[in-house]
């Protein structure tokens, strides 16, 4: 009956271990040590090699989010579990949000270059100094070009052209809108400012989008300005700075068509599609209410908009407002956020939302892997629109080592428990023998006792066992 016993809770083992191997196939149990950082909005997002570092933003409208982090896209993950990292930031009294900040790579160092939006301190940036190799991120103040320095901006967005140049317009300070129409652009190889205000130019927004393509046009979409009736910016407005025309003349506009309602758009997102000339926003509210369509494309080419179709969507996805969007290869990958901005107590989000926009199709991802590349793309404005080869599509991460891992210790378990049963069945077997043989010399010596020493007795088998059983019922080891 023991034997049996021991065997039942080997079979039990091998069946709980078979179970975790199954939910380890399906992805149902992540093994992680990430770190999970607080929720927040109207942060910082910088691509930096095969990292996306996050910086700053708020928790609500009390609190800041004073821990930092990076995504490692170097490896797979899950969206439940991203691969987070804390990285420690000095001096920790920093506390950023609703600033702008762009990459500058050189073959010596990499900077992230952040123009904070201090309200109280209209004449204060940092330059914020990246080493990918450690996790350590050390802020300190450039005074060096403070003449012409437009003042603290928030609500903005910048772009950086290939030659290092920054480029500044609009904004918002101390609750007041900004009358202020020039462009800024700072110079991060000379470390000056240069103004441009010509007499074209449009009536300043604020929180809009801004992305450069390739011809050295920056689309402006949506936002908030000096309009009567309605400030907020239709999405049929796009307002368009050419970097490449003469200071007199680079302001034009453009009036998008599209066959859905547009609406008007604020603390939304957009980056550059990998074909270059499609741009793809996504959340942020319309006049406070939820949009109709939160992820949409504007074809630069027609200037007209479109609804794609994105598969596996789930259908109870709420919108987004203030996060981040970054494109890496052919994905979108959004952010923590606002989550539908109407919410009473300013529900900040901690997720990460990940489309695949590879060859013009979308689709929802759950699941990121890491894709096979020979050089990462990184430098000026890479942070979301990194150009790379197309991937395909990703799969579930791949657990094949702790699988294996966790199969070859259960094959271990399995034949240690086996040996175990093996060795106690053994040692029983031997027990009841040597008993056995002792009762059977013992009834030999008995029966002696009584028979003349020159005569040779046989004893009767079958009594000889009785006796035996019956002794040895005396001699059980439990």
């Amino acid at each position: 009956m023991n034997l049996i016993y021991h065997l039942l809770k080997t079979a039990q083992m091998i069946h709980l271990l078979l179970i975790v191997l199954v939910l380890l196939q399906n992805d149902a149990i992540l093994v992680s040590s990430y770190f999970s950082p607080s929720p927040r909005w109207a942060h910082i997002a910088s691509l930096i090699d095969k990292r996306i570092y996050f910086v700053g933003g708020v928790i609500n409208l009390i609190d800041y989010a004073i821990d930092n982090a990076y995504l490692d896209l170097s490896q797979n993950f899950s969206t439940n579990s991203p691969a987070f990292y804390e990285v420690e930031t000095l001096p920790r009294s920093l506390n950023m949000s609703f600033t702008s900040a762009e990459v500058v790579k050189t073959k010596n160092i990499t900077e992230l270059i952040v123009f904070d939006g201090n309200w109280l301190d209209p004449k204060k940036y940092y330059i914020y100094t990246c080493k990918t190799d450690q996790n350590k991120l050390t802020w300190f103040q450039n005074n060096d070009a403070q003449s012409g320095n437009p003042g603290a901006k928030s609500y903005i967005n910048t772009v950086i052209d290939k030659k290092g140049r920054i480029y500044f317009w609009g904004g918002f300070r101390n609750n007041t809108y900004l009358e202020d129409k020039a462009m800024y652009i700072y110079n991060t190889n000379s470390t000056s400012w240069t103004k441009i205000a010509p007499l074209n130019s449009p009536s300043p927004r604020f929180s809009y989008t801004a992305t450069l393509l390739p011809d050295g046009r920056i689309i402006f979409i949506g936002g908030v300005g000096h309009f009567y009736p309605n400030p907020e910016a239709d999405l049929s407005a796009i307002l368009i700075f050419n970097i490449n025309e003469k200071p007199e003349d680079p302001w034009s506009y453009e009036s998008a068509k599209s066959v859905v309602a547009l609406g008007s758009r604020r603390g939304h997102t957009a980056i550059l599609a990998s074909d270059e000339y499609n741009i793809i926003i996504y959340g942020g509210h319309d006049n406070f209410t939820r949009p109709a369509n939160p992820l949409m494309v504007l074809d630069t080419k027609t200037f007209i908009w479109s609804v794609p179709i994105v598969e596996s969507l789930p259908n109870d996805l709420s919108v987004l407002s203030y996060h981040t969007a970054t494109r890496y290869q052919n994905l979108m990958i959004i952010a923590f956020g606002l989550h539908d901005y109407k919410s009473p107590d300013f529900n900040s989000s901690k997720e990460i939302r990940i489309f695949d926009i590879s060859n013009g199709t979308f689709k929802w991802l759950q699941n990121y892997v890491a894709p096979e590349i020979t050089e990462t793309p990184s430098g000026p404005g890479m942070t979301e629109t990194a150009v790379g080869p197309v991937t395909t599509e990703p799969s579930p991460p791949n657990n094949l080592g702790l699988i294996i891992g966790v199969l070859l210790a259960s094959i271990g378990l399995i034949f240690l428990g086996s040996a175990f049963v093996f060795i106690l069945y053994r040692r029983r077997s031997t027990k009841a023998n040597n008993i056995q043989g002792n009762a059977t010399n013992n009834q030999v010596i008995e029966n002696s006792r009584f028979q003349p020493h020159l005569s040779m007795v046989v004893p009767n088998v079958s009594n000889l066992a009785t006796e035996v059983k019956i002794d040895s019922t005396f001699h059980r080891f439990i």
